[in-house]
């Protein structure tokens, strides 16, 4: 399937404006604590659930067949740095409604090292076919699997590997305890850095 965009998502730009409920109703004392923590996401994009096989005409006039007989779901996992993102309007360039493509999942980690880390591990776990070498920069991750059950990978992942995560209601919740604990002085690294612990350990206990 022809794109207008190719490029990896190892890198995405930090002037994203993301749409996104949780993000929207973030506190200026929560973007504070953001700033001081500096996570970064691993994120998922692609369409909102498996394809399963399909056939569209296309403005020539010539039907194209899409996900075979037993289906696909091409998902593509990257890293970003910002709360921000223009993942979906950057890559929903099909002119099929079917076909649309939009930022799926946001999996939170300490570090750009963890995030890579995390993100390396998940990968084998969450592509069940190597052999679609035709998805370029995506993988695809079988029609039995969910958002959620994608994000649980992750997570999973991460925690196998001792590192801390968050989901984006848990980054959320993260940022106010810190900044209801930094009432209001400054928000340290730190402050930061004992409630990440706290939330290590309780994230090891699930």
């Amino acid at each position: 399937m022809a794109r207008t965009e190719t490029a990896s998502l190892d890198d995405l730009p930090a002037d994203w404006a993301r749409p996104r409920a949780v993000a929207a109703r973030w506190s200026k004392r929560q973007l504070e604590v953001f700033d001081v923590l500096e996570p970064v996401a691993v994120v998922g994009v692609g369409m909102p659930e498996p394809l399963v096989r399909i056939e569209v005409e296309t403005a020539s006039g010539r039907r194209a067949s899409y996900a075979g007989n037993s289906g696909i779901w091409p998902i593509r996992i990257g890293i970003t740095e910002s709360r921000k993102d223009t993942v979906t309007p950057r890559y929903n360039v099909s002119p099929f409604p079917l076909l649309a493509e939009r930022g799926l999942f946001w999996v939170w980690l300490p570090s750009r090292q963890h995030a890579i880390r995390v993100r390396d591990a998940a990968l084998p776990v969450i592509e069940t076919d190597t052999a679609r070498t035709y998805l370029r920069d995506a993988v695809d991750a079988g029609t039995e699997q969910d958002i959620a059950g994608l994000v649980g990978i992750v997570r999973a992942t991460a925690r196998r590997l001792g590192v801390v995560s968050w989901d984006e209601e848990d980054l959320a919740d993260f940022c106010f305890d810190v900044g209801k604990q930094a009432g209001d002085g400054r928000i340290s690294a730190r402050l930061v850095d004992g409630e990440m612990e706290r939330w290590s350990l309780l994230d090891r206990m699930r």
